[in-house]
């Protein structure tokens, strides 16, 4: 009997390591439990930013292997960072300035809109955060998630 349960054991065990491993390389995701804008369903997305001609267009482009996926979105408002010199000071984040390839996670919701009078599913991004830069990986959990969005309050929201 103990010998059934020790197999039945580890058959779960290498199961579930797959799922944990499947999820933890996968680039949509769900924003971790915090302070985030009335509405927001807690969708994100990863991937390497490709730049537009459109300066209110955000996509991106994650790889890995042969899998390949994109995501497109639009910037509700012009995003504001915080400066380096004083960080509850803000400076509009322009989206041609971001170097193609940089590592991009992007909070958004999806939503319909209607396109000469069809309805479009759209994603709307609320905000940014930079996750590698120029190669640099950005991994302090206290980095900031740049605002893309007019709205001011927000609502603490457990996700996980």
């Amino acid at each position: 009997m103990s010998c059934r349960r020790l197999v039945f054991t580890l058959i779960l065990s290498v199961f579930f390591s797959v799922v944990v491993n499947f999820s933890a390389d996968a680039q949509k995701g769900t924003a971790p439990s915090g302070y985030f804008p009335m509405g927001y369903s807690g969708d994100t997305f990863s991937g390497a930013f490709v730049p537009s001609d459109d300066d209110k267009l955000v996509k991106l482009v994650y790889q890995k292997g042969s899998k390949t996926e994109s995501f497109e979105g639009s910037i509700e408002a012009a995003c504001q960072a915080p400066t380096q010199a004083d960080p509850h000071v803000t400076k509009e984040l322009h989206l041609s300035s971001i170097a193609a390839g940089t590592v991009l996670t992007v909070y958004y919701n999806p939503t319909t809109v209607k396109t000469d009078g069809k309805k479009v599913r759209t994603n709307l991004i609320w905000g940014i955060r930079f996750d590698v830069v120029n190669g640099q990986a950005l991994t302090s959990p206290d980095r900031p998630i740049i605002a893309c969005s007019h709205q001011q309050g927000s609502t603490f929201r457990a996700f996980n």
